[in-house]
């Protein structure tokens, strides 16, 4: 028996994706365009190939990588929203990770 959630991955509906969760925003000034763009940051989107042919724990190792990529490039603080706390991350709806000791999963030596 097929189920939804079955259907949406052969759809390529269900994404894989990192967030970046930060500390308190508070909104200053900022125009909604501002907000808009600033937000589009948060998100580490992983294109579904890259997960082809892989085991859970191959899938958490790149979004690993891909944290650690994401944090290097804005150097720990996103504009508008401040430090990155942590991220999440995100396989076929499903929250995997969860990561909490940003610094523990970022120091991860695992290339």
């Amino acid at each position: 028996m097929t189920t939804l959630q079955d259907l949406l991955k052969q759809s390529g509906v269900l994404k894989y994706k990192i967030k970046a969760n930060t500390d308190k925003f508070y909104r200053k000034d900022e125009s909604i365009a501002v907000l808009a763009a600033a937000t589009a940051n948060k998100i580490v989107e992983i294109d579904k190939k890259e997960f082809e042919n892989k085991t859970k724990e191959d899938k958490i190792s790149i979004a690993k990588k891909k944290m650690k990529q994401h944090y290097e490039k804005f150097g720990g603080k996103l504009p508008v929203f401040g430090e990155i706390t942590s991220y999440s991350f995100y396989l076929d709806n499903e929250i995997i990770i969860g990561i909490e000791e940003l610094y523990e999963r970022l120091s991860d030596n695992s290339k």
